[in-house]
């Protein structure tokens, strides 16, 4: 719900015992969401399926049953539209947006994400960017230079765009707007991972994880 407040897509979703706005059969990602869970898919707690609410209960209570064996208190099953993602063959094509609040207010950081995000990272380093210090068309002109913004736009030999400038500019533009949000909620961290290109090439947050924690104190100059 925060990222929509700021501009951002993500999935339409909704908790487990409230309204599930999915038709029978629709096809939807059923995640298990855990207090310090920030690796779902590491825990089985993931899961995609046909929507049927007798169904979609019983794998939650697995997945209950996993997470709090690992020690997390859980907080709830969450449904979500399967989004139809985009890819380049034979290139990864999932990135990761994070927000951290700190002595020099909020920072950015940009680079591929998914589930070997950290392998990645060793080939093509994140982009780091202080929000008070760069404007959303200073961070579009570096991300459009970086591996993934190169994929993203289709500007490798033999591949597609996946996307448009102008919706990667849209996306920046939000993550901009998401940060005084983050903020007012109490938040100094939140991490959006992965975020893809869906068939129409807007970019869209599948997850997201966050902390709320007290603000750093200010340093004297």
């Amino acid at each position: 719900a925060l990222l929509a407040r700021a501009g951002l897509s993500p999935p339409r979703h909704a908790l487990l015992g409230t309204e599930l706005p999915f038709a029978p059969g629709d096809p939807v990602v059923l995640k298990g969401l855990g207090e310090e869970l920030w690796h779902k898919s590491e825990l089985g707690a993931v899961a995609f399926l046909p929507f049927d609410v007798t169904a979609v209960g019983t794998a939650s209570g697995a997945m209950r049953a996993r997470v709090e064996a690992a020690g997390h208190r859980w907080l709830g099953g969450l449904v979500c539209e399967r989004v139809a993602i985009a890819r380049a063959e034979g290139l990864p094509s999932e990135g990761f947006f994070s927000l951290t609040h700190g002595e020099a207010g909020w920072v950015a950081l940009c680079g591929f994400g998914g589930l070997q995000a950290e392998a990645l990272a060793a080939l093509a380093p994140p982009l780091r960017w202080p929000l008070a210090l760069t404007t959303p068309a200073e961070a579009l002109a570096e991300l459009r230079q970086h591996l993934l913004g190169r994929i993203w736009l289709g500007e490798l030999r033999g591949t597609r765009p996946l996307t448009t400038e102008r919706q990667l500019g849209a996306l920046l533009a939000a993550l901009w707007q998401l940060a005084p949000l983050a903020g007012a909620e109490g938040l100094a961290l939140l991490e959006l991972n992965p975020v893809v290109p869906d068939t129409t090439g807007l970019l869209r947050p599948l997850d997201a994880v966050g902390r709320r924690e007290p603000a750093a104190e200010p340093r004297p100059p």
